[in-house]
């Protein structure tokens, strides 16, 4: 499964949100059109890559599962930054809080979710980057 939910203006900031979970995509999607984002979704890494490719220049945000089977999440925010150095990457994950430094080194991520999360805390995930690309 990969596709472009429309629910916005072509024009609004595209996220690509990648869950091996359906149900999450699901939820996350809903969030993000909600708070005016293009949602992109992708249940795996490599179809994550493949519309990422596609779509590199629409796509300025990340949100990436960690846990995922094959390429997990820090290896798929290298895969894409290798791509596309400047595109800013949220992880999610169930596990204990952790600060985006610590996941992967320094600049790998510039935001945790710990799920289930709130609507505020999609739209401040990326607080330190203007979603407009």
């Amino acid at each position: 499964m990969h596709s472009s939910h429309s629910c916005n203006s072509q024009s609004d900031p595209y996220l690509l949100i990648v869950d091996d979970e359906l149900a999450v995509l699901d939820v996350t999607r809903a969030m993000a059109c909600s708070l005016g984002w293009q949602p992109l979704l992708a249940n795996t890494s490599e179809q994550a890559l493949e519309l990422f490719r596609e779509h590199a220049e629409a796509i300025g945000h990340v949100l990436v599962d960690l846990h995922m089977p094959g390429l997990d999440g820090l290896g798929l925010a290298r895969a894409l930054r290798a791509i596309q150095p400047h595109v800013h990457i949220a992880v999610m994950t169930g596990d204990e809080p952790a600060s985006a430094g610590s996941l992967g080194g320094p600049g790998l991520v510039d935001g945790v979710l710990v799920k289930p999360f709130a609507l505020a805390d999609l739209d401040h995930g990326f607080d330190l980057h203007a979603r407009a690309a």
